[in-house]
């Protein structure tokens, strides 16, 4: 069926609308991703022979990016979900959104999002319904080239568990609601069929509904949507525009992670990054040319004793065993060595006002910044820590939403209302002062779970197995006093510091 592209609101309207907007951004993502992984644009230099000379430039190349995208991501760790309701309630949401968490691999992909997120400026995840056919794990953005695999003895094959996939932002794109940044009007996502050889578009809409838009591929075996590419109706028809799939819910199950400002850790410091490359291949060619110093011979003349120009190219050869014979008046003079030590002060100062602006401490790009003073290296972490913080806020919101979509498809939208999530703290504490400050909460009153969780930093997984212990403890602890207890020995006055309460 062909695709009407001109009635606002319909699918191929937003189909057309939203491939636009993602050919605007595309550029600037790949130019992102680039210098994430390591592959900034060349330095400039020696045009009359670029390609020569392209090689040399490469070694010029420093990847400050990863540094400062890294320095959050490592920091952002999420380690589970709990609600503000009653403590049965936050119990079970924890274990159930725990499940489908573990099936989905989310630990490991949660990372992903936070990088997508630092390299790119922003993330999406796409929650699928369970398969109905449990020999078929395909849903409708199943990929050919992943397998999905059950746990062995993790689930209940009675409960399958929604699907949950870590989408790249080049190939994702969504409209939100201006009012309401966290809801999602409409998202398309783009992706190559091998199996098929065909491009294929999905485009989710609210009410639940995806419609699949297709044509013939090319063979390349990689997708057709780069920067240049540019949507157009024709060659495009519907696969089902008359039978759309349909969701169990009626939001669009595209969730979008801003990171601050909607720009990369460095995007806003690249001209910093230029500038380092820029200095470090100035260093690298001045160590080239002085590799071999320049040699001259001053006061010789100009022609023989008959008159003839003198060729002096065939006389001065560089041969080991070359003998030169000069003039008496003849003096010879070699080039000198070019200090070095300014550009490289400039190269440390450049990494200096990146890493200071980007708040990621000087020790991820030198160890020797460690040996500074105590108060220093807490100024400089303090900065980090509240960006780290400030990253919890925006990434929270998407994993929250994230989370209550896939409770929701599985039919827990009591459990889907009020779940958090759970952060380990930006800054990292030793052991002796983790325990130190649990044993401080302790006397103030904090209840054990909190303290658990929030200064000893364990998952709800963790804390729940461990509550389990601790009640095993006591009941042997009891039976064991009631055995040594002598015959008309009174029961024991129990210590309220007792088993940690």
């Amino acid at each position: 069926m062909a695709i009407d592209v001109d009635r606002p609101g319909s699918p191929g309207w937003w189909l057309w609308k939203l491939s636009e907007e993602q050919r605007q951004r595309r550029k600037r993502l790949d130019s992102l991703w680039e210098r994430y992984e390591g592959r900034p644009p060349l330095p400039v230099g020696a045009e009359n022979a670029r390609e020569a000379f392209q090689d040399f430039q490469r070694l010029a190349r420093s990847n400050l990016a990863d540094l400062a995208v890294q320095a959050v991501a490592e920091r952002c760790s999420l380690i589970g979900f709990r609600t503000s309701a009653e403590q049965a309630a936050a119990e079970v949401t924890d274990e159930v959104i725990g499940a489908i968490w573990e099936y989905n691999q989310m630990a490991m992909q949660v990372q992903d999002v936070h990088e997508y997120m630092g390299a790119m400026g922003c993330g999406y995840t796409i929650v699928g319904p369970a398969p109905d056919d449990e020999e078929d794990p395909r849903s409708p953005f199943w990929d050919p080239d992943l397998d999905v695999d059950e746990p062995d003895g993790e689930l209940d094959s009675d409960e399958p568990m929604p699907l949950i996939t870590v989408e790249d932002p080049r190939d994702v794109i969504t409209a939100q609601d201006p009012a309401r940044s966290g809801r999602t009007l409409a998202a398309i996502k783009y992706k190559y069929d091998p199996q098929d050889d065909v491009d294929r578009i999905f485009v989710l809409m609210r009410g639940g509904l995806i419609y699949r838009a297709r044509r013939s591929g090319r063979k390349t075996g990689s997708t057709q949507f780069g920067p240049k590419w540019r949507f157009s109706p024709k060659g495009w028809e519907w696969e089902n525009f008359d039978d759309p799939d349909t969701l169990p819910t009626a939001d669009v199950p595209v969730t979008w992670y801003r990171n601050p400002r909607d720009k990369a850790a460095f995007e806003q410091h690249i001209d910093v990054m230029d500038r380092v490359n820029h200095q470090i291949l100035q260093r690298m060619s001045i160590a080239v040319m002085q590799a071999f110093r320049q040699r001259a011979v001053k006061g010789l003349p100009e022609k023989d004793d008959d008159g003839n120009v003198i060729d002096y190219e065939g006389i001065f050869s560089a041969d080991p065993a070359a003998i030169w014979q000069l003039p008496e008046a003849a003096e010879m003079w070699e080039s000198g060595q070019v200090d070095l030590t300014p550009i490289l002060s400039a190269v440390k100062d450049d990494v200096r006002e990146f890493m200071g602006n980007t708040r990621t401490p000087m020790t991820y790009y030198t160890p020797d910044a460690a040996n500074g003073s105590a108060e220093g290296a807490s100024l400089t972490r303090e900065g980090l820590t509240f960006k780290v913080e400030n990253t919890f806020l925006y990434a929270g919101a998407g994993h929250t939403r994230t989370a209550r979509l896939a409770l929701r498809y599985h039919d827990r939208d009591d459990l889907a209302k009020k779940v958090l999530p759970l952060w380990a703290p930006a800054e990292r504490f030793s052991l002796a002062q983790r325990y130190d400050a649990a044993e401080k909460g302790r006397q103030a009153g904090v209840p054990w779970r909190t303290r658990m969780l929030s200064i000893l930093q364990f998952s709800p997984a963790e804390v729940a197995r461990m509550e389990v212990e601790r009640l095993q403890e006591q009941l042997l602890g009891g039976v064991a006093a009631e055995q040594d207890r002598e015959p008309g020995q009174g029961d024991p006055d129990d210590d309220p510091a007792d088993g940690g309460q």
